[in-house]
């Protein structure tokens, strides 16, 4: 495998809209019930050509929303599995909010996608590649690629160097696949080459670099005036 490029998921939506649906999204039929199933069928079409459209999965799980007797529940995996796969967009946190807790937990395949999101938030990534494998990572072609280059991403603003048993464990791979994957380094690479074969190291950026403290510490009033004190208060002997 090779991690990806970033490609903004946004910039495919309207060369792959139909008209159809393009109407939908214009006009107050995005509120009828009627346009579930075009809605649907341009979700599938979505995960068959490898595009990404956020504005019309949203109405759709609006409708979802208006009318939950009619969520096909494969599709609703379908449209959480491809918003999870445009992170670090907030996509998903802003359909999960927007669909009915039912419909969250109706199946157990859209419990496990909502378990998998918590793992993601926490950077519990072990854990998250555990629970995605088979049923979710087989869900949308390109789903584990896209977040290995998301979690990569994220190592790469933490860290300068790492070694190379975390990022093969956060990658959910094998530490031979790391070392291979870090020998490659194109211009588009997060990673740099590396001296130690036990150490992954990530181009310089504006987060993984260390930041000098322009100012110094703030110091106590009270503190400072004693410093100053022209007029200390004598010592009393005792009688």
């Amino acid at each position: 495998w090779r991690i990806p490029t970033t490609t903004a998921a946004g910039d495919w939506a309207m060369a792959q809209r139909s008209p159809a649906v393009e109407a939908i999204l214009k006009s107050a039929e995005q509120f009828n019930e009627s346009s579930i199933e075009l809605l649907e069928e341009n979700v599938r079409a979505q995960v068959a050509a490898g595009t990404y459209d956020f504005e019309a999965n949203k109405a759709l799980v609006k409708l979802y929303q208006i009318s939950p007797w009619r969520c096909e529940a494969q599709v609703l995996a379908l449209v959480l599995v491809k918003a999870m796969m445009a992170r670090p967009a907030e996509d998903l946190t802003a359909l999960r909010l927007m669909c009915p807790e039912a419909l969250l937990e109706s199946t157990p395949l859209l419990r496990r996608i909502g378990k998998c999101e918590s793992m993601l938030e926490s950077a519990r990534f072990g854990e998250f590649w555990e629970l995605a494998r088979d049923e979710v990572v087989d869900l949308v072609p390109g789903f584990a690629d896209s977040l290995r280059h998301f979690i990569l991403r994220l190592l790469a603003d933490t860290f300068a160097t790492v070694s190379v048993d975390l990022v093969a464990a956060a990658l959910g791979v094998q530490a031979s696949d790391v070392r291979r994957l870090a020998a490659d380094t194109p211009p588009d690479s997060l990673l740099a080459p590396s001296p130690d074969p036990n150490l992954v190291r990530f181009k310089p950026n504006a987060h993984n670099q260390p930041r000098l403290q322009r100012f110094a510490a703030p110091v106590q009033l009270d503190a400072l005036l004693a410093l100053y004190d022209s007029d200390p208060r004598p010592v009393l002997a005792s009688e």
